[in-house]
């Protein structure tokens, strides 16, 4: 267990893919506790650093955790929001239209997602290559002038961005829906990514 005010939590939805995401190793021996969103209270922030909202989390059972969430971001707290969680209704300065996504990009010989990398100087890119990122996204988002891009789709247009400037702490936003697919057994590649990518949060947390 990581001292108090250091702690990184995932509140998730209950579905099988969220307890076997998150509930189950690797994540699990990454973060410090899981939390059944509907049955979250706001002293469950009290001693964390970190907040993730876990993929495809229906956004019913984190909108009314609202204000919550962002009187931790105004303390310094950090927000992560992955895909599939419609951001936009419970965090504040998010832009976002989701699109369908494109399952079978990978069948034609030679295809690529066509992910980029910006902002190659963060911290994140130390830790995921484009290449484990790509699967397939939900939507892309319009970020605040601000913010600092790490990812974008084919067309240029953003699918992760970092924002420290529209609150108090930091909040990171991604259309990735890792989780659900390591949850459900099937697109390899999210597993290795969901274990780099709360191993990268355990050192950011680290440095705070």
């Amino acid at each position: 267990m990581s001292e108090t005010g250091k702690q990184i939590i995932v509140l998730h939805g209950g579905t099988s893919y969220h307890l076997m995401g998150v509930e189950q190793p690797p994540v699990s021996d990454l973060i410090d506790r899981a939390i059944y969103a509907p049955r979250f209270r706001a002293s469950d922030l009290d001693d964390a650093a970190i907040a993730v909202v876990a993929c495809r989390t229906h956004p019913k059972h984190i909108v009314p955790l609202a204000a919550d969430l962002r009187a931790f971001l105004d303390r310094g707290g950090m927000v992560v929001a992955m895909g599939d969680t419609q951001p936009q209704l419970w965090l504040p300065n998010v832009r976002y239209a989701a699109h369908e996504p494109n399952y079978w990009w990978w069948l034609m010989q030679g295809a690529t997602l066509g992910l980029s990398a910006d902002s190659p100087d963060h911290s994140f890119h130390r830790a995921l290559a484009v290449a484990g990122c790509s699967w397939h996204h939900h939507g892309v988002f319009d970020p605040p002038a601000e913010a600092r891009v790490l990812l974008r789709e084919r067309e240029g247009r953003p699918i992760m961005y970092e924002d420290t400037t529209s609150t108090g702490g930091r909040m990171l936003l991604m259309s990735l829906d890792p989780i659900f697919h390591h949850g459900r057994m099937h697109i390899p590649k999210t597993t290795p990514f969901a274990e780099k990518f709360f191993a990268w949060l355990r050192d950011e947390r680290s440095r705070r």
